[in-house]
């Protein structure tokens, strides 16, 4: 049974997390007193806003999705994204499973961050849910690196929702609560270094 499935079927309290040589850990059993605040809802969306190159996007909905392993975003950033990635040579890719994303050189991410720093924003997001601390999602959040092939883990929403798949769980852990069919988040930031602290990005 997928994570999403488990959790909308059994009442319980979940977290998810990534830890460092693990990858992604996926516990049960934690008290409701553990969980911290929730974040605000709306008809079983997160809602915030989204800030982009400087630009604030207010009162977005969002969602959680433990099953897919991409970072979904509206069209209203999925146009700067691709042309960013367009100029670097990354060419948008699908498995077999049918997620896609973008994929190339690592090394053309590196020069773009050395040389155009600025253009690093158009691939970076910081979202202020309510109730949340915020918190920024860079391409060292989304990316995968096979060899010196580097496939950013980023695709177009097929709905006006920005849908955190699992690459979120680098920037923060989730607590879950399902109680008598009703879902509520919290969400706790880990430190992370910023894009630009190692001009080698994609070790």
């Amino acid at each position: 049974m997928k994570r999403k499935a488990y959790v909308e079927r059994y009442d319980g309290v979940y977290t998810y997390s990534w830890a460092v040589g693990k990858g992604y850990v996926f516990q049960l059993g934690l008290s409701e007193s553990d969980i911290g605040s929730p974040a605000l809802m709306r008809n079983q969306l997160l809602l915030g806003s989204v800030t982009h190159n400087n630009r604030l996007h207010g009162w977005k909905s969002m969602r959680v999705d433990l099953d897919v392993d991409t970072i979904s975003v509206p069209t209203y950033l999925y146009g700067h994204v691709k042309a960013v990635l367009d100029h670097v040579a990354f060419s948008a890719v699908e498995d077999d499973s049918g997620h896609a994303g973008f994929s190339g050189p690592c090394s053309n991410i590196d020069r773009l961050a050395i040389k155009y720093p600025s253009d690093i924003k158009e691939l970076t997001f910081t979202l202020a849910i309510f109730g949340v601390e915020p918190f920024t999602i860079d391409p060292t959040t989304y990316f995968f690196k096979n060899g010196e092939v580097c496939t950013l883990l980023i695709t177009p929403s097929n709905e006006d929702v920005l849908v955190l798949g699992t690459p979120v769980f680098k920037v923060c852990s989730i607590n879950i609560l399902k109680n008598s069919g009703a879902l509520s988040y919290s969400f706790h930031s880990r430190e992370k270094p910023g894009f630009l602290d190692n001009f080698r990005i994609f070790k």
